[in-house]
């Protein structure tokens, strides 16, 4: 199960999403930057296995309603291989009627790659050192009309 996180919620979860952030992303945020997130450009969407927290999608919609960045997106260990990535997404298209969905991808995250493009993101262009060790991105974009 997937949905839009509201503003009470909002501050509950985020000491959580920013310790998976700390723990398990290449890259993490420091924790001020997740402490300066602002509600109202920002969208949450959580994902449950069972009750459980088990995933998170966060977006800046601060380009209008009908274009949201993917900032990050992650589902636990033992929840992955359920669907509940493209349940997010697709959760996210439906609920904001977006017209698109922008995002980095690291060129060697493979899995992410695959996942994206089977919900038809394409390959904008790639960013050279685009990351804090000088990692390189895919930019991506997926068209949702």
């Amino acid at each position: 199960m997937v949905g839009l996180i509201d503003s009470s919620e909002w501050s509950n979860l985020r000491p959580i999403l920013a310790e998976w952030d700390q723990k398990f992303f290449p890259f993490p945020w420091r924790e001020s930057h997740w402490n300066s997130l602002v509600y109202d450009y920002h969208a949450l969407i959580a994902a449950y296995d069972q009750d459980k927290l088990c995933g998170f999608s966060l977006f800046n919609t601060s380009q209008g309603v009908e274009s949201y960045h993917l900032l990050k997106i992650y589902v636990v260990q033992d929840s992955r291989k359920k669907g509940l990535a493209s349940d997010m997404i697709k959760y996210s298209i439906k609920k904001f009627e977006l017209k698109q969905i922008y995002l980095e991808v690291a060129v060697n995250n493979i899995a992410a790659i695959a996942l994206y493009e089977s919900l038809g993101f394409e390959k904008l262009l790639k960013k050279d050192s685009f990351y804090s060790d000088g990692s390189d991105a895919f930019a991506m974009l997926l068209k949702c009309d």
